[in-house]
C-alpha cells in the first residue's frame, strides 16, 4: 500500500495543478471509496455488526495508521488553502478549471476526514445473513426438499436443503442504501446502528418475527429513515415466498423521497412482496389529532429502530402503535399474536426518554390503557433483551 507520507508532493513551491490531481485521486481511493460494504452476517463478538468489509481501497484505509491519516489531512488542508488563494488572486491563468477541480476534490476529502456527519451522500451495500430455509418456517419453501437416493442413507443428508435451483436461496441478502448528509435537516437521512441490529435478527430468525398467517401478512415500519429495516423485512419475506405487504413510513418529505429511491434500488430482492412508502405523522393518533383517524389499516407486525429522541416520543409511539397494531383474536397463539418489535440504543444521554417508554410499555404490569372500538386495550412488554452493538452510523 502506498503511504500518503511517501507519495504526496511538497506544496512549496506551488506545483502545477495537473500534478496534484493524481495524488488527490490516490487519497480518494484510500479515504473516500465509492463503494462501501457493511457486512452484518457476523455478530459484534465475531467481528461483524457494523464492521466495514469494504472495497480493496477501504481495506487499505483500514491499514493507514494515525500518523498517515493526520499527515494526509494536513496536506489536504494546506492544498485547499493554496488552491483558493491561487484562484482568488487570478494566478490560475489557463489552468483555472484544473485548480477549481483541485479545490473541490480537496474539500470533499476534508468532509470524508470529518466523518459521516459532514460527509456528503454515500451509497452503501449491506450484507445480511441468508435466512434459514427449513420445514419449520411458517412459509412454503420456494423449492421441494431433496429426496435421498436409495443408495444413500437418510442420516447422511445435510440438515439444510440443497436445491439445484434457485441457488440464490443460500446467498446473503444484499441491500443498497443511500444515506444523505445529516445536515439535510432530518435524522431520517442516516442508517443508524439500531437498524443494523434489527435487520440482522429479521434475517436470522424469520419464524420468530413473521406470523404464520394464512392470509396476507401486513407489516409496518415506523420512522423508516433510509429503510434498511423495512427493506430487510421485505427481502426475507420474498426469500420465503410469503404473501405479505410491507409499509415503510416517515414524516420528513425529503427523507421520504430518499426512502423511495432506496426502495427502487432494491426492487429485485423483494419480488412477490408488496412494498410501499407512506407519510405518517404520529401526532395524528393523539386525542383530537386529525379527527383521531377513524379508519386505519391495522398491521400484524410493527417494527421500529432508534425512534426515541425526545421525552414526548414515547407517548406518540404508544398512541400510534395502539391505533395501528391489529387486535389479538381469541384464536391467536403465541406465534400468531400481533407484535411490536423495537430496538433502542441505551444512551446515557436519553435516560428520561427510556424511562418514559418503560412506564408506557410495562413488562407484565399495568401499562397505559387505551379505549378503542368499545373495548379497553393495553400494550405491554412481553420480552426484553439487551445486546451489545455499535451505536451511530456503523
Amino acid at each position: 500500500m502506498s503511504l500518503p507520507s511517501h507519495f504526496l508532493p511538497s506544496l512549496t513551491p506551488i506545483p502545477p495543478s495537473l500534478t496534484l490531481l493524481s495524488p488527490l485521486q490516490e487519497l480518494e481511493h484510500i479515504f473516500s471509496p465509492d463503494t462501501i460494504i457493511i457486512d452484518l452476517r457476523l455478530s459484534t463478538e465475531e467481528g461483524g455488526f457494523n464492521a466495514k468489509h469494504e472495497t480493496d481501497a477501504d481495506a487499505d484505509a483500514g491499514g493507514t495508521d494515525d500518523f498517515e491519516t493526520a499527515f494526509a489531512r494536513g496536506w489536504v488542508e494546506r492544498l485547499l488553502g493554496v488552491g483558493m488563494k491561487v484562484i482568488a488572486r487570478g494566478e490560475a491563468g489557463e489552468d483555472w478549471e484544473d485548480w477549481e477541480q483541485v479545490v473541490q476534490r480537496a474539500a470533499g476529502l476534508l468532509s470524508a476526514f470529518a466523518g459521516h456527519c459532514a460527509a456528503g451522500p454515500t451509497t452503501r451495500t449491506f450484507l445480511l445473513p441468508a435466512p434459514p430455509l427449513s420445514a419449520s418456517l411458517p412459509f412454503d419453501l420456494p423449492f421441494p426438499l431433496p429426496t435421498p437416493p436409495p443408495t444413500r442413507p437418510p442420516s447422511s443428508l445435510s440438515p439444510y436443503p440443497i436445491p439445484s435451483s434457485p441457488t440464490f436461496a443460500f446467498l446473503p441478502i444484499s441491500l443498497t442504501i443511500r444515506d444523505a448528509t445529516l445536515l439535510a435537516s432530518s435524522t431520517g437521512f442516516r442508517t443508524w446502528g439500531s437498524s443494523h441490529v434489527l435487520s440482522r435478527h429479521l434475517s436470522l430468525s424469520p419464524s420468530y418475527f413473521f406470523l404464520p398467517l394464512k392470509e396476507e401478512l401486513k407489516v409496518l415500519e415506523l420512522g423508516s429513515g433510509t429503510g434498511l429495516v423495512g427493506l430487510a423485512a421485505a427481502a426475507v419475506l420474498s426469500r420465503n415466498d410469503a404473501k405479505a405487504r410491507v409499509t415503510m413510513t416517515d414524516i420528513d418529505e425529503d427523507a421520504l423521497e430518499n426512502l423511495r429511491g432506496n426502495l427502487e434500488r432494491n426492487e429485485e430482492v423483494m419480488r412477490g412482496v408488496q412494498v410501499q412508502v407512506e407519510k405518517l405523522d404520529w401526532e395524528s393518533f393523539l386525542p383530537g389529532g386529525a379527527d383521531n383517524i377513524k379508519e386505519t389499516t391495522r398491521y400484524d407486525l410493527i417494527l421500529g429502530a432508534d425512534l426515541i429522541y425526545e421525552p414526548s416520543h414515547s407517548l406518540l409511539i404508544h398512541a400510534t402503535v395502539s391505533s395501528l397494531l391489529r387486535f389479538p383474536l381469541p384464536s391467536d397463539s403465541d406465534s400468531t399474536r400481533p407484535a411490536f418489535h423495537l430496538v433502542l440504543p441505551l444512551r446515557r444521554t436519553h435516560v428520561v426518554e427510556h424511562e418514559g417508554f418503560d412506564s408506557l410499555f410495562r413488562e407484565g404490569g399495568e401499562g397505559r390503557t387505551v379505549d378503542c372500538e368499545g373495548k379497553k386495550w393495553r400494550l405491554r412488554t412481553k420480552e426484553r433483551k439487551d445486546e451489545v452493538g455499535r451505536d451511530g452510523f456503523g
